[in-house]
């Protein structure tokens, strides 16, 4: 079935709500109706009912019409044709786009008040309030922390909220940070695979947590001061189960 059987024969456009002359069985669009007193084929009197089948053919074949040129086609034929002969239009529209999106990012930027800051410590790249870091953003460290980052929230100018350091020795720190410290719930990325989860209080281990280990073991108990304390239970990766005192 061509695009003509979804052809108006007024406004020979596809079919928006077709309705049926009763008399010579030909389809007009609705929206026609009210500049109708008659068939504008047969020339009777106008006496229309709504074509429920061609309404519902018209739903299952998705036509496109061209903005470029009067091609029309269903999806498949339509995608091919723009390929094929708007090519170039394409590629410009595109080109286009993406300049207005790089022209909107520089507009957030500046509506964020994206800076970067140098300090004695490192440089800060993210956003500012009152000439500070506050809001989300990096940080390189530089000095005694020489290839150290954060990146995260910030408030009154240090590490606060939702973060990840990332530390030159290959170690990870991800979780919550108060006053440029970890703490909170936070995960502990040892770079020979070991891994902690659990609670955390000026960057040590403190309170209840995870020790995953590289072998797949796992040690749940208390932390102090950065260490294990008390009894520990052991989930060996073999199945079997473990405790262990510090």
């Amino acid at each position: 079935m061509d695009n003509k059987s979804f052809q108006c024969c007024i406004c020979y456009e596809i079919f928006k709500d077709p309705v049926e002359c009763n008399f010579c069985h030909n389809n007009f669009c609705k929206s026609h109706i009210p500049q109708l007193t008659e068939c504008p084929l047969c020339r009777k009197v106008l006496n229309y009912k709504e074509n429920v089948w061609l309404n519902r053919e018209l739903k299952n074949i998705n036509f496109c019409k061209c903005s470029i040129c009067n091609f029309e086609g269903d999806n498949t034929k339509f995608l091919l044709h723009l390929m094929e002969k708007h090519k170039i239009e394409l590629i410009k529209k595109f080109n286009s786009l993406i300049n207005e999106q790089e022209k909107n990012d520089n507009n957030n930027n500046q509506s964020n008040n994206i800076s970067t800051i140098k300090f004695d410590y490192g440089e800060y790249t993210g956003e500012v309030k009152n000439g500070v870091p506050e809001g989300r953003g990096k940080l390189i460290y530089t000095g005694n922390y020489e290839g150290d980052r954060y990146e995260g929230d910030f408030k009154n100018g240090e590490p606060n909220g939702k973060g990840i350091y990332y530390h030159s020795n290959g170690n990870k720190y991800e979780g919550d940070f108060k006053n440029d410290k970890a703490q909170g719930k936070g995960i502990f990325y040892n770079k020979n695979g070991n891994r902690y989860e659990g609670d955390f209080i000026e960057d040590s281990k403190e309170g209840k947590g995870i020790f995953y280990f590289a072998n797949g073991d796992r040690m749940m108990g208390d932390y102090h001061n950065d260490r294990p304390i008390g009894n520990h239970v052991i989930l060996h990766s073999n199945g079997t189960i473990s405790t262990k005192n510090f």
